[in-house]
């Protein structure tokens, strides 16, 4: 069988494990968060998005920080083990 090397930044669903949506959440609740954005997909693929602050902006705000930070990571998922 051929190695498979994914290039940094291109996500591959099938070599990446899934992790539950309840597990990552709690390990986020764990860090004491001040601010947060969660965007999610719904089991029929409807993309929904969650903030706790009132204002629509300053959840945009929080989520194009996160979406910058994360691309310019130099790498955004766990390395796919042997």
């Amino acid at each position: 069988m051929a190695d498979v090397h994914v290039l940094p930044g291109v996500g591959r669903p099938d070599l990446e494990s899934r992790l539950d949506p309840k597990v990552c959440l709690r390990e986020a609740m764990v860090d004491n968060l001040q601010d947060v954005a969660i965007v999610g997909r719904l089991t029929n693929g409807e993309i929904v998005v969650w903030g706790n602050k009132p204002d629509a902006d300053a959840v945009l705000g929080l989520l194009a920080r996160g979406a910058t930070w994360l691309a310019d990571s130099e790498q955004v998922s766990d390395p796919v083990e042997d």
